[in-house]
This record gives structure tokens, sequence and C-alpha cells, in this order.
């Protein structure tokens, strides 16, 4: 009894390797050529990546707002997104504390209505946010305390990107700041 599928498969496999020839120092110059483009590629893709990641990373967190916030040297009684707490804490304390953050419970109930009077911009916010004595705004663009703050005009847009804002409050503290970052926004018409 012949068993076909032996033969079949010495035929297959024999001719590989008659098929096969050593390639020596060639074999060597082609995986080299390889890596040599695979590292090549990398280095062209990662700075895009990282990018990229980055401005992910912004769409949570005020990323590009603490950059500029570290390279002014902007310091004093910060007022935050809720949100935004923990991030700020984690990039500016010791040298900067934070208006809130996440941990509610330890606010208190009192503290956390004022907090969104203000943020919402509800009757009374003016009077609230300014027994504070707040003296910059880190927020996003959509906070309603970023439009009325602009628009009372003792605060000044001195960042902003796609999505957060800083905000400091017109006083001599920060001329060199306002000075050499102000925003002017187009007035609608």
């Amino acid at each position: 009894q012949v068993n076909w599928q032996k033969i079949r498969n010495r035929y297959f496999f024999g001719r590989m390797e008659v098929a096969r020839e050593d390639l020596g120092d060639k074999e060597y110059l082609l995986n080299w050529s390889v890596l040599t483009i695979i590292i090549i590629a990398i280095l062209l893709i990662y700075p895009s990546y990282q990018n990229n990641n980055r401005e992910r990373i912004n769409q949570v967190v005020p990323l590009y707002a603490t950059e500029f916030i570290h390279s002014t040297g902007l310091n004093g009684r910060m007022f935050n997104t809720y949100g935004f707490g923990g991030y700020l804490i984690e990039q500016l304390y010791p040298d900067q504390l934070v208006f809130i953050d996440g941990r509610a419970d330890v606010y208190g109930d009192k503290f956390l209505s004022e907090y969104l009077k203000i943020v919402e911009g509800k009757p009374g916010w003016e009077a609230t946010f300014d027994a504070y004595q707040i003296d910059y705004v880190v927020c996003t663009r959509s906070d309603a305390l970023r439009q009325l703050l602009m628009q009372r005009g003792d605060f000044v847009l001195v960042y902003d990107d796609d999505v957060n804002s800083v905000l400091v409050k017109d006083i001599p503290r920060y001329a060199q700041i306002i000075q050499k970052h102000r925003i002017e926004l187009p007035t609608k018409m």
C-alpha cells in the first residue's frame, strides 16, 4: 500500500530544500536593510504620534494651559474648572494651590454650591467670585465664567487654545504677562 501523503510531502518539502539557497552575506545585508527601514519609519512617524497624543490629552486636561502657566511664572489665587484640579495639583503643587479638585466630599456642600454659582454664572456669582480674591482663572472655553469675566473687563485673556483658556486679573502684578500675551477676540457685529 502506497502512502501518497508521505510521497507528496517529501516531494513538496524536498523541492523547497533544493530551491533554498544560502544567501550568505546577502542575508545580513537584507536584515540590516529591513531594520534600517523600520527604524527610519518609526523616527518619522513617532513625532506625529506624540503630537497627536498631546492633542488628545489637552482635550481632557489643560496640558497646554499648564505649560503656559509654567513658562510665564504665573502664580496667585487660582480659580479652576472642577475637573482640572487633580491634574493642576500634580503639575503645579506646591508652588501653586488649586481652587477645587475632584474630592467633593472634602469641600462640603456650601463650597460646591458657591463654585457652581461662579462657574455657571448664576445670580450672585460676581460677589461670590470677588470674595475669593481670584488672581487668575484656568477654565474651558465653554465655561460661562470665561465669557462673563471677559465682558466684565477686569480679567484679560492671555492664553486660549481649542479647548482651554487662562485669564488674569488686570492688575500691575500681571502687567508684563498681559502686555506680552493679551489675546483680543474679534467683536461680533
